[in-house]
Order: structure tokens, then sequence, then C-alpha cells
């Protein structure tokens, strides 16, 4: 599935412009599409390898892909730019914000915490120091990663 996605991006990326992002003005399907292109080739290649990566690590996840569309959906309308948001990162992070909340409820283990720890600190850092980049959405995608894993395991089991 994560590959089928990953065509997805490729095929927006070449076939559509910024238009899909979401910003202030912007029409509501568009807090839907912001996440399926990309600026340029670096930021749909950063953005792909990690969503790869983060999705064979969060497997054992039922609906996983509803349920990361559906967060960084909701997610949107808490950071709006005058300039228009794009890029999987949304979902990216929602994904990084279940893998601390599977890790701190011991449900997944990883081998090297402090070093995704450490990734995930600079990744954050970076982009509040990068203009073109929607942090507080970042921001607000962890969050809502962790707290779906703590209202799965707490509320409805």
């Amino acid at each position: 599935m994560q590959y089928l996605v990953v065509i997805i991006f490729i095929i927006v990326y070449l076939t559509s412009d910024l238009s899909l992002g979401y910003y202030y003005l912007s029409p509501f399907y568009t807090h839907f599409t912001y996440m399926f292109q990309h600026v340029g080739w670096m930021h749909l290649i950063f953005n792909s390898l990690a969503f790869i990566g983060l999705y064979r690590a969060l497997s054992q996840v039922e609906w996983l892909l509803p349920k990361i569309i559906f967060f960084s959906f909701i997610a949107s309308y808490t950071s709006v730019y005058l300039v228009p948001t794009v890029g999987a990162s949304s979902m990216v992070y929602v994904m990084i914000g279940m893998l601390f909340g599977l890790i701190k409820t011991r449900r997944i283990k990883i081998k090297n915490l402090y070093v995704f720890m450490f990734s995930v600190g600079l990744m954050l850092t970076v982009s509040f120091f990068k203009h073109s980049s929607n942090s507080w959405l970042h921001v607000w995608c962890l969050v809502f990663g962790i707290g779906y894993v703590y209202f799965d395991k707490y509320i409805l089991k």
C-alpha cells in the first residue's frame, strides 16, 4: 500500500501545481489534496522515503492509511497560512506520533530509540526555522498521532 501512495505522490507532483495546497482562502477539498502534492523533487523524495519507512514500522496498526489521512486532514485546520501548504510531511508526523505512542505504551519496541528521538527533534527544529515550512502543522500532526494511540489503548479497549 505504501508504494501505491508514493506512486500517487509522483503522479500528482508531475501533473499538478501548488493549487492543491491549502491556505486561508482555499476551497475545502484542498485540506485533503495538500498532502499528496510536493514543492520539489527533494521534498518528494524525503517525504516518500520517510512515509515508506514509517508505514512499514506501523504495519500492525489496522486501517493505517485512512487514519493518517484523517488526522492530517483535521490537523490542516489548526494551522492555516497565507501561502499554500503542501506535502506528505503531515502524514509522516502523524505516523511518527503513532510510533512514539506505541513505544511509550510498550506495544512496539525500537532498538535505537535515542537516535529516533534525536532525528525527530532535529526535523521539528529545522521546520521551525525554515520559513516555507508549516511547522505548527507538523506539531499538531505529531500530537494527533500520539493522542490516537492513547485513545485507542485506554478509551477504546
